[in-house]
């Protein structure tokens, strides 16, 4: 081959990769668009949800339920309701990175594409993991939390849990004991992957409340 049909080639080949990698780029914002609309209507539905309930159970509550004593924290799953056919825990809010986002009970590719997921854990078992896709509008800046930042869980019947960032760590994407561990210490874990995907941006934080 002569260095001129190398150099086609060559040339060739790079547009080739370009192209290739706009097409990625373009996919990816269309995927994190339609994640946005799709959690943004459920968390309208489930904000609507969540008062409706508030307002029935406020209601209808007797006196004596409220004596009635609770299962241990470790042994309690929590609620769920069904938005358009999924089922959703709660509600994740960070102030500091913009994030207002419905919380689905399992999680899967086809769910994290929709909405950030329950990974593991519970919040009533106070060691709930929280996994999210790092779209624009989902977890994209989870790395810039730091010690002290709140972080907010309204379950279903209404009650907002606070939590405060202990701290962020980089797990291995296939570490998945690492993720789990330590739970004597931390009370949530939200993650989500880098942009190598080879690991993931870990935040653990404490609840104050």
């Amino acid at each position: 081959m002569t260095n001129k049909k190398r150099g086609v080639v060559l040339i060739a080949a790079g547009a080739a990769l370009l192209l290739a990698a706009l097409f990625l780029i373009f996919a990816n914002f269309r995927e994190a668009d339609k994640a946005d609309k799709t959690a943004a209507n459920a968390l309208q539905k489930l904000d609507a949800a969540i008062a409706a309930q508030q307002a029935q159970t406020e209601t209808t509550s007797a006196p004596e339920a409220e004596s009635a004593a609770d299962p241990e924290p470790a042994e309690q799953e929590d609620a769920a309701l069904e938005i358009d056919g999924q089922m959703y825990i709660c509600i994740i809010e960070i102030p500091k990175i913009g994030v207002r986002l419905p919380v689905m009970r399992e999680w899967s590719y086809d769910n994290l594409a929709a909405a950030p997921c329950r990974y593991s854990g519970s919040v009533a078992g106070r060691n709930i993991i929280i996994a999210g896709h790092n779209y624009k509008g989902f977890f994209s800046r989870l790395q810039e939390l730091n010690s002290g930042d709140k972080i907010y869980l309204t379950t279903i019947d209404g009650v907002r849990h606070d939590y405060e960032v202990d701290y962020s760590v980089l797990v291995g994407g296939n570490d998945l004991p690492t993720m789990k561990s330590g739970s004597d210490s931390w009370d949530l874990t939200v993650f989500t992957c880098t942009w190598s995907g080879w690991s993931r941006v870990t935040v653990r934080a404490v609840l104050v409340n």
